[in-house]
């Protein structure tokens, strides 16, 4: 018997805390894991205790209904009944999505289980939901980031950088959100991860951390610093230009003379291997 309480309690914990869960996500609603967790040991603890009741099965609905009430209430603070409503019945939802999914697990694994005997089974069916609930997210995860990564790889393009009688190829991302312009120039700005241009054009880090203007126009004649707000790169970027700019489609490649060029210190180099933030306004140069 003791196996058995420890079985309904495990089962019924892993259970009630994804169905809260469910319901969170379902809604777009953070909630304090602290909160699930009691919420999941009350519904837990009810469950274990209601096989053991001897009472009308009108009586045991009505219970089961209060318990489900309860335990949707402490879960967070309603601003309004009609809030808490949609969250409750949410729930139900969710309880009833995974109560069929158990079901389905029970009669196809374990031929043990009785319709008429919920607790008949001998089945770890709290480890086997979590192991399904723990596929599916890792399936979505997946699933999610091939989709992002094929949707982004729309938007990378091979550029090459000429300049001092050298070129370089990068890779750069047709950002939408890159709308810097040179305040001098009034040219829309191609920002390059500083790792990718430092051999390139043997800059020194420390005279663009301190702002050595001076220093950069040694070995860039036309440097000079920009202020930005949200590049993540600190106040100031260093702006330069460079002979031009090529950004490769299929067959053709679009040429910009003269090009603007921002230098950012911090890397945002991502997994999908650009180094290069483009501006949507290089495509009508």
């Amino acid at each position: 018997m003791v196996i058995y309480v420890e079985q309904v309690l495990i089962d019924n914990l892993i259970i009630n805390f994804f169905i809260i869960y469910t319901t969170s996500i379902i809604l777009k609603v953070k909630l304090n894991p602290l909160l699930i967790l009691l919420s999941a040991i009350i519904g837990s603890v009810f469950a274990l205790c209601f096989p053991l009741i001897k009472i009308p099965n009108i009586v045991l609905i009505l219970l089961k209904i209060v318990l489900s009430l309860f335990m949707v209430s402490i879960l967070k603070k309603y601003k309004k009944f009609r809030e808490y409503i949609l969250f409750y019945f949410t729930f139900l939802i969710s309880t009833f999505l995974f109560g069929g999914v158990c079901l389905f697990l029970l009669t196809t694994l374990d031929k043990t289980f009785k319709f008429n005997n919920y607790s008949s089974y001998s089945l770890p069916l709290g480890l086997i939901v979590l192991i399904v609930f723990f596929m599916v997210f890792v399936i979505k995860n997946i699933a999610t980031s091939v989709y992002r990564r094929k949707t982004l790889n729309n938007f990378i393009y091979e550029i090459e950088l000429f300049a001092f009688q050298k070129s370089l190829k990068l890779k750069g991302f047709l950002d939408s959100g890159n709308l810097l312009k040179d305040s001098l120039t009034q040219k829309p700005i191609t920002i390059i991860d500083y790792s990718s241009l430092k051999n390139f054009l043997n800059l020194n880090f420390l005279d663009i951390l301190l702002c050595r203007e001076e220093n950069l126009k040694k070995t860039l004649p036309n440097a000079h610093f920009l202020e930005v707000k949200s590049l993540g790169a600190g106040k100031k970027i260093v702006v330069f230009e460079v002979e031009k700019l090529q950004i490769f489609f299929e067959n053709t490649a679009h040429t910009i003379y003269n090009a603007s060029v921002g230098i950012a210190i911090k890397s945002f180099v991502s997994d999908l291997g650009y180094n290069a933030l483009l501006s949507p306004e290089l495509l009508n140069l």
